[in-house]
């Protein structure tokens, strides 16, 4: 009885994940920063970054200046964004209209507001560089701070897109979840004993301390048996991004190189 009540529960566990295949999802945050070209440029001997958004531009009034303007046409991009939606609310004859008008709305806010915000970034830096003793740059704390603060800004662009783009309610990180790949050395003998099938007969008679560790030798039989499938967190349930999101952080970078 007690055994089919345990088939009965795994049974139930994936028929529920498989009935949300299509609203969660997984990335792995260790590809991600591999593939980022300011992660990549890690120097582990004078522990900075050699690439990167914080290098001292040759004309920095120049930039600066150019940055203003961006800001400001941002500003307008969003006050224009007001006015539209007043306007399609107002035409607006169901209540469909207005939810498109106003995901539209928020969407183009935030997205703006996100500019901004990497633009008033890269404006202070400036200004910090020119108001340096040395007249060679910030120090590095502030650098490094920065650079980290780009690359999560980046990261965070890449999920935000997928989610998006397949209707996710969440999209999860393996990297923290992964097992160890090289599991420690499987106890034959408690493997091959007959307490399990014994505790299934009278789970209320028998040694818990026993049966769990024919569970931990069992699941690490299984783990040698089927690496690829015992090591990932994810069975049933979750759409594999990790690919397509190193192919979406190559688009995000190449779009904020055009818009700079």
């Amino acid at each position: 009885m007690f055994e089919e009540k345990i088939i009965i529960l795994a049974l139930f566990f994936f028929l529920s994940c498989s009935a949300y295949s299509q609203d969660q999802g997984f990335i792995d945050s260790r590809l991600l920063l591999l593939s980022h070209p300011i992660f990549r440029s890690l120097d582990l001997k004078t522990k900075s970054f050699s690439n990167g958004n914080y290098k001292i531009s040759e004309n920095v009034d120049k930039e600066k200046k150019s940055l203003n303007e961006r800001i400001n046409s941002l500003q307008k991009q969003v006050e224009t964004a007001s006015n539209t939606i007043r306007q399609e609310f107002t035409k607006a004859r169901t209540l469909q209209e207005r939810q498109t008008a106003e995901n539209k709305y928020w969407e183009t806010r935030r997205d703006c507001e996100k500019q901004i915000q990497n633009t008033r970034s890269r404006l202070s830096l400036l200004e910090n560089l020119e108001n340096a003793s040395d007249g060679q740059g910030v120090p590095g704390k502030e650098a490094l701070l920065l650079q980290l603060s780009e690359i999560i800004e980046d990261l965070k662009t890449v999920v935000l897109h997928l989610a998006k783009r397949y209707s996710l309610k969440a999209v999860t990180d393996v990297a923290p979840l992964t097992e160890n790949p090289s599991p420690k050395d499987i106890e034959v003998s408690i493997l091959q004993s007959t307490h399990h099938s014994e505790f299934f007969q009278d789970p209320q008679s028998k040694n818990f301390q026993i049966f769990g560790k024919w569970l931990f030798n069992a699941r690490l039989f299984w783990q040698l048996r089927l690496p690829e499938y015992c090591n990932s967190p994810y069975k049933l349930g979750f759409k594999d991004l990790r690919n397509e999101s190193i192919k979406e952080l190559y688009t995000v970078l190449k779009t904020k190189e055009r818009e700079k």
